[in-house]
C-alpha cells in the first residue's frame, strides 16, 4: 500500500501525534536540556567541522543526506552489540520529553532489528514502510531487499522533527565498502557506537571507535557495572580516551528483554538513553582551545 499526502508526497502530511503524558513511562530529564536546544548546538558544531551539505542538488542515490533538525547515528561495534535497542531507547527517552522523534532502520529486511517495534502501521512508500509506536516515536524501516549499503533507498522527505535517529544496520566493513551510500557519506553530529562489554566485543569497537570524529563519538557499553573499570582494562586507546573525558555510557545487563515489541522499554534502559543525550549536550558545545578539552560529566 502508497501512502500518498495531499500535497503528493509520501507520509509528507502525517501529523506526529503524542500519546497522553500519563501513558508514557517516567524517565529522567536531561537537566533542562530540550532537543531544539541541543539541536541548535549540534549545527553550530557540525558547520565547525566542515559545513552543512548542500540540501537542494544532492542525487537520490549515492550522496550526502542531511536530515533536519539533530541527528544521532547508531552503529554497532560488533555483531549483537545491541545498537537497534539503543537506538529505540534514544528515540523513546526522547519523545517521553515531548520531542518529535523520527527513527530510520537502514538495515536489510531480513536483518532489522525494529521489525515488529511500531504498533500502529501507516504504509508504505518509496522502498520504506511507515510505522509509529507509543510515545509517538515514527519508525521508517527498509521495504526493499538489500545485499549491500548502497541497496538501501534514500530516505522519504519528512516534516521537521527535533531528533531523527539512524540505526545503520550494518557493520563498518560493510560501510566502508560502499563509501557512496548515503548511511556512509553522512556526516552526523553524534556517533553513538555500541559494543558489549566483553574482550572480543571492546577490541572489534576499537576499529569502529576509531572511524569516528572523536569529538563526536559516544560509546555504549551494555552488560558493564556502573564504573566499568574491570571491563576498560582490556580496551583499547581509543575507547579508553572516551572513558578518561567520560563519553562512556553504562548500560547494566538487561535481563528479561528477550526482544524489542511495540510495548515501553525497561526503566534502566530508558535512565541510560537519558544520560547519552544529557552527554550529548558536551559534544555539541563548541569546542575548547587545545588541551583545555573538560571532561564530560554523566549524570548519577
Amino acid at each position: 500500500m502508497s501512502v500518498l499526502s495531499r500535497s503528493g508526497s509520501p507520509f509528507g502530511d502525517m501529523p506526529l501525534d503524542h500519546v497522553s503524558a500519563s501513558a508514557r513511562p517516567a524517565v529522567p530529564a536531561v537537566h533542562g536540556l530540550t532537543l531544539r536546544e541541543l539541536r541548535s548546538a549540534a549545527m553550530a558544531r557540525s558547520e565547525r567541522v566542515g559545513g552543512s551539505p548542500d540540501r537542494s542538488d544532492a542525487p537520490a542515490r549515492g550522496a550526502a543526506w542531511v536530515p533536519e533538525g539533530l541527528w544521532i547515528r547508531v552503529i554497532a561495534g560488533h555483531a549483537g552489540a545491541g545498537a537497534s535497542t539503543i537506538a529505540l531507547a534514544v528515540a523513546d527517552a526522547a519523545a517521553c520529553e515531548d520531542q518529535t522523534v523520527r527513527v530510520l532502520d537502514a538495515a536489510a529486511p531480513v536483518w532489522s532489528g525494529l521489525a515488529g517495534t511500531t504498533g500502529v502501521e501507516l504504509g508504505s512508500a518509496g522502498g520504506w514502510h511507515r510505522g509509529r509506536r507509543g510515545g509517538g516515536v515514527v519508525v521508517d524501516r527498509v521495504l526493499s531487499s538489500a545485499l549491500t549499503p548502497t541497496d538501501v533507498p534514500m530516505p522519504l522527505d519528512h516534516a521537521p522533527v527535533d531528533l531523527t535517529v539512524v540505526d545503520v544496520g550494518w557493520t563498518r566493513r560493510e560501510l566502508d565498502a560502499c563509501p557512496r551510500c548515503w548511511q556512509a557519506s553522512m556526516t552526523p553530529m553524534i556517533d553513538v557506537v555500541v559494543s558489549r562489554a566483553t574482550a572480543s566485543g571492546l577490541s572489534q569497537t576499537e576499529t569502529v571507535v576509531a572511524a569516528a570524529d572523536p569529538d563526536g563519538c559516544l560509546l555504549v557499553l551494555i552488560g558493564s557495572r556502573r564504573s566499568g573499570a574491570r571491563e576498560l582494562a582490556v580496551a583499547g586507546p581509543r575507547i579508553r580516551r572516551l572513558h578518561e573525558r567520560d563519553a562512556v555510557v553504562f548500560v547494566p545487563r538487561l535481563r528479561g528483554l528477550a526482544e524489542l515489541g511495540p510495548g515501553p522499554l525497561p526503566h534502566t534502559l530508558l535512565s541510560a538513553a537519558a544520560r547519552l543525550l544529557a552527554l550529548t549536550s558536551h559534544l555539541t558545545r563548541p569546542r575548547p582551545a587545545a588541551g583545555s578539552w573538560p571532561r564530560l560529566r554523566s549524570t548519577p
